[in-house]
């Protein structure tokens, strides 16, 4: 989320300045997430390792995907020790998952598009494993199943991820859509961020109220 986010700022930057700018990896993420890339893989025949779902939801650095695609773009820069990696995913804590779903649930409150929406239940669920992960020390330096990836699976990934691209660019510069629409859930995060700060001062407040 982090990084959609960057691009999201950069991009309002540039229209400011009058270009015509937008970042629609969002809306590729989106759709991975669903499991659309899924249906669209197997339609196309592409060969698709165990667990494909759980890897679109959960395989979030150097793991199954990643390492397809660079089996596509560049196979020699991919160890070959790849196949041995076993799986690595990390704990599932309560707490976290608890937060991501109050923050949903707030969500569904709030005047947004179904994609924004979408892309808010992607970076909760996304920020959740990944501080998961940090939590407990990224020692691996990967999460997700490495050893699941195949040249096949690279290019069938970059196959459905770039005709979503293409067809967002052409949304906006041949039909006339507006590029604001692509941006991510990234800038609801500050939103939340501050109220769970707000929420937090208040309890502190009321805590050392009670014991003075």
């Amino acid at each position: 989320m982090p990084h959609t986010g960057a691009l999201d700022d950069v991009c309002k930057m540039l229209r400011a300045r009058g270009a015509t700018a937008l970042a629609p990896g969002a809306r590729a993420a989106v759709h991975a997430y669903r499991g659309e890339y899924v249906t669209r893989l197997r339609e196309r025949g592409v060969p698709l390792p165990d667990g494909i779902e759980h890897l679109f939801q959960h395989d979030l650095h150097a793991g199954c995907m990643e390492t397809a695609m660079m089996l596509a773009i560049a196979p020699d820069l991919v160890s070959p020790d790849y196949q041995k990696v076993p799986d690595l995913f990390a704990k599932d804590r309560w707490w976290l998952r608890g937060l991501s779903r109050f923050i949903l649930g707030v969500a569904r409150l709030l005047p947004l598009d179904q994609l924004t929406k979408d892309s808010l239940a992607i970076g909760t669920h996304v920020g959740a494993v990944d501080l998961s992960w940090i939590i407990g020390g990224r020692g691996a330096g990967y999460h997700g199943a490495p050893a699941r990836a195949t040249e096949a699976l690279g290019e069938g990934l970059l196959g459905v991820v770039s005709e979503d691209l293409a067809r967002a660019i052409e949304e906006v510069f041949l039909e006339g859509a507006d590029p604001e629409a692509y941006r991510s859930a990234a800038y609801l995060f500050n939103w939340f961020k501050n109220i769970v700060f707000a929420v937090v001062v208040i309890v502190f407040a009321l805590v050392m109220m009670s014991v003075t």
